[in-house]
C-alpha cells in the first residue's frame, strides 16, 4: 500500500511509469539527471491509487476541497489564475499535485 505522508511530495509514493524510478526516488531525465520536476504520468498514477486507497470523496490537495485557491492560514482568496483552481478545469480526479 502506497503512503503519501512519508515523501518529499506525494506523487512519490507511487513509482513513474515514465522514467521508471522507484516509489521514492525523484523522476530522472533520459539523461540520468534529476528531473526538475515530476513526470505527469506518474501523477496520474499516483491519483488513481490514492482515490482507490482513500475514495473518491477524499482530498490530498489544498488545489481541492472547499478551501480551493485559498490560503491555509487566512482563507483569503490567492492570486491564481482562475484556470488553476476552476472547478471546470479541474479533472474529475482528485489531483495530488
Amino acid at each position: 500500500m502506497a503512503d503519501f505522508t512519508i515523501h518529499r511530495h506525494p506523487v512519490q509514493a507511487v513509482p513513474c511509469p515514465d522514467c521508471r524510478a522507484a516509489a521514492g526516488v525523484w523522476c530522472r531525465r533520459p539523461s540520468g539527471h534529476r528531473a526538475a520536476g515530476l513526470h505527469l504520468a506518474r501523477g496520474i498514477k499516483a491519483d488513481r491509487v490514492f482515490i482507490d486507497q482513500h475514495g473518491p470523496d477524499a482530498s490530498g490537495h489544498p488545489r481541492c476541497g472547499p478551501l480551493a485557491g485559498r490560503s491555509a492560514r487566512s482563507g483569503q482568496r490567492l492570486n491564481m489564475p482562475s484556470s488553476i483552481i476552476s472547478s471546470d478545469a479541474m479533472p474529475p480526479e482528485i489531483s495530488l499535485w
